[in-house]
């Protein structure tokens, strides 16, 4: 009896060992989790059957090791629309095993739970970058940065300082570059930081996670960085700004003002966090709290009849960039509610369905709940007018010791230098001569776009270096129509493909605008260049392509039957490039948008996306023809004109900074995309738009904390043509006297002492910046373009950095713009600083601090802090003092 016992305790035991043996050779643990990606991964495999060679052929044709099928399966079963459709998941196996093997060689991977390994680890995508071997390529190097560290808080630390070595901030259009084009530019916006950031901890098994504001509540702007999974708790830190310790950014205060700070979590959402809305897909969580005071709102709607609305689309709007931007939309439940934790600024709250919808504003510090009644229309010239105010600032960052600062300072010193070091390399003047001399080029024509392509240089240059002799002029014209980012990073086979193949089907003889602009231009929208051309023109046989070209409806109907929409499932928002959109054969509504246009300069047809309305359309006979596929609503009304004129103060109001256009389609407005900043006079008057209901803001930010704003609602017949004159509500007065400049007052210029107190009988701007920073990177950027704004003023205007921080990339000269209204002055430890506000605490200083000083020697105007439009304030206080 007894022997049987040990018997039997032995083979449980083996039993056991064998079990735990298989499952710690597998990724996923858990065996719920497992079912469930084993059921989503068959899902998908049916529905991207058309690229199943490329994506689910490798399952039969490798032999793969447990971890890597749940980590393949998962991805797959995970990834957004545009990674089914223009990657391989050959490819996705060499991250994953990258992955693998990080898991087991650092000592903090032991404790992650399967979901946030999967989550926050494992994926190679951030948010709506294009993918890149970027974890493949700097495994090793970030590896052996941490090897040995066993914490996994410095460890993160660690990798910020790499990050900051290749990166540093610099403002760029709303294409995300991937990780590697961001490391050979060295530079970034803050998404892309955050991007390079959370690619990099999530290459040494760190759990990280890229974290928006999708809009402040003080400033017209968004900010991105980072959060570390840290022992069951989430952290932040700044991307490539790297500070002593983690939960400390030059953003806290202003993120404790926000309305809303967001996340997207990859795939089917395990955790258990605060949500905003959860999706078959992703999840889009609610990271507030962590920052802010917060508080719930909870939403009713209801129809006129006091009955509730199920189903009800609700969009919580916060006026940015001279908009109603909706942070968040969430779905009424069938008894009409809905609800959500947002920040205790003001919020306009639209509530839609069908045709039926109705708004309120609401002070979320004031109340907790509020109802809407949904319906048909708002009166034709109906106004509101709304006074704004954002939340205050309730938190700072946690005090690091004065000896703390001092290092952390000479690292970002050192690595300063590291970066500045290899732009050293990059081709110069002297290079591009050269060059110039031994290809036949001009340097003229090819110094700006080579300059401009940075650590891409060798691309450009290849690509002027192979191309045919009688292409050199269409070269030239498409390097300098693509954006700098393009330049930056676009392989030089792209570029060729897209030049040898431009004129292939190119019959008429059109202008060169129209040639250039929608012909040979490879970019249509906000995608990654990619090269389609070639692709798009052997997919079809020639007599095809012409018959296409005669009718350029039939390539509708094609992408009608070849092509259809899953537009929920792609939910990053990542353009599909024009080949994966017809390999998949499934795209979202953007995409097939792209891919028409690609197709139509493909076969020689001038085609784009309309400014404004973002509608396809192809050029013939003289005119822009919109072009509709099989799933959307005939549209046979003839278009309405609308011209806008501007009165007041503002001599020319721009376009997203006091001024949008909004269409209401459905219930639902949706904001006119037009150029950012351009102005009400640069606009070719009047506009084509379809009929219908618009909704026009303005809106006149006065500082960081009040915001007067204006709605005008108004009709557009068929064939109507419609004036409407809209004026900036009035601007802020005269400030009041913060506090008197004193004679003695010095400040070390220009190799010399001076006194602050003499203005030059025009006033003085002054402003105590740290360069490295973005806040003071967006202030001087701003600053530079209003340059000849503050020269026809012609008052003082002196920039104040503290001499003992400063790096290698320290080049006040470097901009024209700002030399000519510009004086670069310092402030050791900032004394200066501290005598005029005693309150500031010199080892927690927000900087920017900007200060206006008038005539009579009166500080009437004092910033401190991140905030977006200073220049305007500036310009709007100094004309205060003029009258």
């Amino acid at each position: 009896m007894i022997s049987k016992i040990i018997s039997r305790f032995i083979y449980l035991a083996i039993t056991l060992v064998i079990l735990t043996s298989c499952n710690n050779n597998r990724l996923i643990r858990d065996k719920y989790l497992r079912s469930d990606i084993e059921s989503r991964f068959d899902q998908v495999s049916k529905f991207a059957n058309k690229r199943s060679a490329e994506l689910f052929q490798i399952f039969s044709d490798l032999k793969l090791t447990g971890a890597e099928v749940d980590g393949l399966k998962y991805y797959l079963a995970s990834m957004p629309l545009s990674d089914l459709a223009d990657y391989n998941s050959y490819f996705y196996l060499e991250n994953i095993r990258k992955s693998i093997d990080a898991k087991k060689h650092f000592s903090w991977s032991a404790d992650i739970p399967d979901h946030i390994f999967l989550q926050y680890v494992l994926p190679i995508r951030v948010n709506n970058e294009n993918l890149d071997s970027f974890r493949i390529k700097y495994y090793d190097e970030l590896a052996a940065r941490v090897r040995g560290f066993n914490d996994i808080e410095k460890a993160a630390l660690e990798i910020n300082h790499w990050c900051h070595e290749k990166v540093s901030y610099q403002g760029a259009d709303i294409r995300t570059s991937a990780p590697m084009a961001t490391i050979m530019s060295t530079r970034g916006r803050c998404g892309e930081e955050s991007t390079l950031a959370v690619a990099a901890l999530r290459s040494v098994g760190i759990p990280a996670r890229q974290v928006y504001v999708p809009r402040w509540a003080h400033s017209d702007d968004n900010h991105a960085w980072v959060e570390i999974w840290v022992n069951g708790k989430w952290k932040y830190m700044g991307a490539c700004e790297p500070e002593p310790v983690l939960n400390r950014g030059w953003f806290t205060e202003a993120a404790s003002r926000a309305m809303l700070i967001h996340t997207k979590s990859f795939g089917k959402y395990y955790g258990k966090e605060d949500l905003v809305r959860r999706y078959e897909y992703y999840a889009e969580i609610n990271n507030l709290a962590m920052y802010a005071d917060v508080s719930k709102l909870t939403v009713r709607a209801t129809d006129s009849c006091g009955e509730p609305v199920a189903g009800a689309d609700v969009k919580f709007g916060l006026y940015n960039y001279s908009e109603f931007y909706p942070i968040a939309e969430t779905i009424t439940d069938s008894a009409g509610y809905t609800s959500f934790v947002s920040g205790l600024g003001n919020l306009l709250v639209w509530c839609s369905k069908n045709e039926n919808y109705g708004f309120k504003l609401v002070s979320v510090s004031e109340t907790d709940s509020l109802e809407i009644i949904t319906e048909k229309g708002i009166t034709d010239g109906t106004t509101f007018k709304f006074n704004l105010r954002a939340p205050a600032p309730t938190r700072n960052n946690p005090p690091v010791s004065a000896e703390q600062i001092r290092e952390n300072a000479l690292r970002l010193k050192n690595e300063d230098g590291i970066r500045e070091r290899y732009k050293s390399l990059w081709i110069d003047s002297a290079g591009i001569i050269e060059f110039a001399d031994r290809s036949g080029y001009k340097f003229c024509e090819i110094s700006s776009p080579i300059k401009r392509s940075m650590g891409n240089y060798r691309a450009i240059v290849n690509f002027l270096d192979q191309i045919d002799i009688n292409k050199k002029g269409d070269a030239l014209v498409m390097l300098n129509m693509i954006a700098d980012k393009d330049l930056r990073d676009t392989p030089y086979p792209i570029l060729i493909d897209h030049l040898k193949n431009a004129r292939n089907f190119y019959f008429e003889t059109y202008t060169e605008e129209i040639f250039n602009n929608y012909i040979l231009n490879p970019r249509i929208a906000n995608e990654i260049i990619t090269p389609w051309r070639a692709y798009l023109q052997n997919s079809h046989d020639y007599d095809t392509i012409l018959e296409f070209r005669n009718n350029p409806s039939d390539i509708v109907r094609w992408i009608d039957k070849n092509v259809s929409i899953a537009e929920e499932r792609n939910y990053y928002k990542v353009p599909i490039s024009p080949r994966g959109s017809i390999e998949l054969a499934y795209s979202d509504y953007h995409s097939r948008r792209i891919l028409f246009v690609a197709l139509c300069r493909s076969y020689g047809i001038p085609a784009r996306l309309e400014e404004g309305t973002d509608l396809a359309q192809y050029y013939q006979m003289g005119e822009w023809r919109n072009i509709k596929f099989a799933d959307e609503p005939e549209d046979d009304t003839e278009y309405a004109e609308l011209t806008l004129r501007e009165s007041g103060e503002i001599e020319s109001a721009e376009y997203y900074t006091n001024f949008t256009l909004a269409y209401v389609l459905d219930g639902a407005y949706k904001t006119l995309d037009y150029t950012y900043g351009k102005k009400i006079n640069d606009f070719d008057w009047p506009l084509k738009l379809r009929p219908g209901s618009y909704m026009l803001v303005s809106g006149n930010r006065l500082n960081s904390n009040e915001v007067l704003s204006e709605i005008v609602f108004f009709e557009l017949a068929e064939n109507e043509s419609r004036e409407i004159e809209f004026s900036i509500r009035k601007r802020e007065q005269a400030g009041r006297v913060l506090q008197n400049i004193s004679p003695e007052t010095n400040i070390f210029v220009d190799d010399k002492y001076i006194s602050l107190y003499d203005t030059n009988g025009k006033g003085t701007v002054i402003a105590w910046i740290n360069h490295e920073k973005e806040p003071t990177k967006h202030l001087l950027r701003e600053l530079a373009e209003k340059s000849e704004q503050f020269m026809d003023w012609g008052g003082k205007m002196i920039l104040i950095s503290d001499s003992t921080l400063l790096t290698p990339s320290f080049k006040p000269d470097s901009d024209s713009n700002l030399q000519k209204i510009c004086s670069f002055g310092f402030d050791s430890n900032y004394r200066v600083l501290n005598n005029l506000f005693p309150e500031i605490d010199p080892n927690n200083i927000s900087l920017p601090v900007l200060i206006f000083v008038n005539t009579e020697n009166e500080i009437i105007y004092k910033s401190e802090g991140y905030q977006i439009g200073l220049s305007d304030q500036l310009i709007a206080l100094i004309n205060t003092q003029k009258k």
